[in-house]
């Protein structure tokens, strides 16, 4: 007896698996590469700083043991230590652990790849971000936080920055702006632009995404972050969405591209 072929539906099942395994491998990449490049930067701290910074080192160490209580705890990994976070927690006290956690800071950037990268939290804050933004307006009110030049400091880090600016460690430059130009937003701004004529729903903006293999791996099982990518496409006026939900091309979206496979063949009549 001689075993069947896999069938049409199981190979697709294996194809997903094996696009999700791969997406997984460029995150751990990624994520190999920003470990390199603070290791460097603590490196040649050490060799300008000397024994001077060991005292402080040794006060941010990782503790040997973290506390696992609660169902829905999650512990991201930001800057020098870990932090116990519930995703349930107020948006006041996962600001201020997230920043707080950050030996040099957090931009505005790595605090909402922080919100994006625990479905829960960036689910939250897909439904509203009223929270969000008041929160940190209130901490930087209160004194417990520091904004300067694009980044968020407690004060004990920001007291460490001004240290390494002073000392020409560092240069006190502004964050980098987060790139506009992400493969999803990218990829939205084409699904919105060939529907320009009647609008488009979000749930079938991302049903579009979800036909491209590495996109689906990104929003399996959680779509949030296809949410996310419309709602800062636009505030920045590169979208508008209607109140009735409707999605249609904003002011500030630049001109996109026929060839793109999410225009090519799907737009609604219109012509570039």
């Amino acid at each position: 007896m001689t075993d069947s072929p896999p069938s049409t539906s199981e190979q697709e099942i294996l194809r997903g698996v094996v696009t999700r395994w791969e997406a997984e491998l460029r995150a751990i990449d990624a994520r190999r590469t920003q470990v390199i490049e603070k290791l460097s930067a603590a490196q040649r701290l050490l060799e300008v700083m000397g024994d001077e910074i060991i005292p402080a080192a040794r006060a941010h160490s990782i503790p040997e043991e973290v506390s696992h209580s609660g169902t829905q705890l999650m512990i991201p990994e930001v800057g020098s230590r870990p932090v116990e976070v519930r995703s349930d927690a107020k948006w006041v006290d996962l600001v201020r652990q997230w920043v707080g956690a950050a030996f040099d800071g957090l931009s505005y950037a790595e605090l909402r790849a922080l919100i994006d990268k625990h479905p829960a939290i960036a689910d939250r804050f897909a439904l509203s971000d009223k929270g969000y933004y008041n929160a940190l307006s209130r901490l930087v009110n209160r004194g417990e936080l520091v904004r300067h030049n694009g980044r968020l400091f407690s004060a004990e880090a920001f007291e460490r920055y001004r240290r390494k600016v002073a000392t020409g460690v560092i240069a006190d430059l502004p964050a980098p702006m987060p790139s506009a130009h992400s493969p999803m937003g990218e990829a939205v701004m084409d699904i919105v632009w060939a529907s320009r004529e009647s609008g488009i729903v979000g749930k079938d903006v991302i049903a579009t995404l979800r036909t491209d293999p590495e996109f689906n791996a990104s929003l399996t099982p959680h779509t949030s972050g296809a949410y996310n990518v419309i709602a800062r496409l636009t505030k920045r006026a590169q979208l508008i969405r209607r109140d009735d939900g409707l999605i249609f091309p904003g002011t500030r979206m630049a001109p996109r591209s026929p060839d793109s496979k999410w225009i090519a063949g799907n737009e609604e009549g219109a012509s570039m």
